[in-house]
């Protein structure tokens, strides 16, 4: 095959073992195609996201996210609807590989292959005429594209109670991918029309139920003035990043009294209660580290609370999470969390909390639950 540069199709390949994505690559590469590689399902749709290849080689048996999920993602998500995907697969089963196809697989390649056969059915599958996959949703019109290690949906189509329910859909869809940090952006919405309250929250609890987040951006008081406080209520709001920097440091200047960072530590039920109060940022390391060499040499169940934070950025809080997870993984403690306030409980998911633990509104159910289990 002998192709410009510009001419050359490019191919992602999704495999988890190295040895084999070598090989392909390599052998993909003297056939004339550019290659991209993901190391498993979840960074395929992100890759293809920010690639748009021709077409895609799945293999199906991926850690995490495997290649049918992300299959089925591929054929909801758009713009990736209509990238073809080859299924690699080690699978004997008549029943697993109908499974692929009907999941949307344009074939399937069994293991162990020949190049020179996968090049030839890649041409193949390429050189066929392709149409537009048909709609999936009546009432949503949006493209996703990957961002900041998140996913972004450009909204087009009005905000409605019908869109928000598709929306739900597509949350659904993609919850293979969670936790993720997702953004909505509402440049291009013509219009946000009442009765959005129960629909919006569904899919909002749909993305935090499984760890994931959601940040509303481009909300225009003046195109969408009757929603606008709807909105702000319910979604967090991406600042400009000049004003999120004032708003910081008005934090800083106006509450002095708060400045500080605190701890407590008791213990309660034969478990470790960690109270958390005033400002945790990124100059509190050090006093996190004392706080949790305290909790290692006590070797007991932790419950952090911070409903005593006024104020948390991100390192800090990246801290506070990485130190909970070398208590719950290294010393192999029980680890459990207490935040009730929306801001800080926000900042928890953000770094990746939801892998310390669940929530609990009140201390003493946090406390049932570690006598229970």
């Amino acid at each position: 095959m002998s192709q410009s540069e510009t001419d050359k199709k490019t191919v992602l390949i999704a495999d988890d073992e190295p040895d084999l994505r070598e090989v392909m690559e390599d052998g993909l590469k003297a056939f004339g195609f550019s290659v991209v590689t993901a190391v498993d399902g979840r960074n395929a749709v992100f890759q293809a996201l920010r690639d748009r290849p021709d077409l895609v080689l799945m293999d199906v048996m991926m850690p995490g996210v495997t290649g049918i999920e992300a299959l089925g993602i591929f054929k909801i998500l758009h713009p990736l609807r209509s990238v073809p995907i080859l299924m690699l697969t080690a699978l004997k089963s008549r029943e697993d590989v109908l499974a692929a196809i009907r999941a949307g697989a344009a074939d399937y390649i069994a293991k162990p292959f020949d190049l020179k056969i996968i090049s030839k059915k890649i041409a193949q599958i390429l050189a066929q005429p392709t149409s537009a996959p048909p709609q999936i949703f009546r009432y949503l019109q949006y493209s996703a594209a990957a961002s900041d290690g998140g996913l972004t949906l450009h909204l087009f189509s009005d905000l409605t109670p019908e869109s928000a329910d598709d929306l739900l859909v597509l949350a659904g869809a993609i919850a293979p991918l969670q936790p993720i940090r997702l953004m909505l952006d509402l440049e291009h919405v013509p219009a946000i029309q009442g009765r959005l309250l129960k629909p919006l929250s569904m899919f909002i609890k749909s993305v935090e139920r499984s760890g994931g987040t959601i940040t509303v951006d481009h909300l225009d008081p003046k195109k969408h003035r009757t929603a606008t406080g709807l909105i702000r209520n319910l979604f967090h709001l991406r600042e400009d990043p000049a004003k999120q920097a004032a708003r910081a440091d008005t934090i800083v200047r106006t509450s002095a009294a708060n400045v500080d960072f605190r701890y407590t530590v008791r213990s309660k039920k034969g478990v470790a209660i960690m109270e958390l109060f005033g400002m945790l940022t990124g100059t509190a390391t050090a006093k996190i580290d004392r706080a949790f060499s305290n909790i290692q040499n006590a070797w007991a169940p932790l419950i952090v609370c911070m409903d005593g934070l006024t104020y948390a950025d991100g390192a800090g809080m990246k801290h506070l999470v990485e130190k909970l997870l070398e208590i719950k993984l290294g010393a192999g403690l029980k680890v459990s969390a207490f935040v009730m306030n929306p801001t800080i409980r926000k900042s928890f998911l953000e770094a990746r909390g939801h892998l310390v633990s669940g929530f609990h509104d009140r201390l003493e159910e946090a406390l049932d639950a570690f006598q229970n289990n």
